[in-house]
């Protein structure tokens, strides 16, 4: 099943073939090939189970980058440390 990018896809989605001629790019034709198969392959579940991983995990490292704090050293009190929030 997938995500297919026909004409009406190509249409409502401009931005399809230049991301995906990025990815052959960066990842090579035969490597671009592989992913590609294995996207066609995903059943509709599948793909929303992936793009909610992909969420996840791209929210957990902002959350990440978002939660370095300064707090003073114990031992002194004009210095800083960072330190992440837990």
């Amino acid at each position: 099943m997938g995500f297919v990018a026909d004409a009406l896809s190509r249409a409502s989605f401009p931005e399809i073939d230049g991301a995906a001629a990025h990815l052959r790019d960066v990842l090579g034709g035969d490597g671009y090939a592989e992913v590609a198969q294995a996207g066609a392959n995903m059943t509709n579940a599948e793909i929303a189970t992936y793009a909610f991983d992909q969420i996840d995990r791209a929210r957990a490292e902002l959350l990440a980058a978002q939660t370095d704090v300064k707090v003073p050293k114990s031992t002194d009190s004009g210095t800083f440390t960072s330190v992440r929030a837990c």
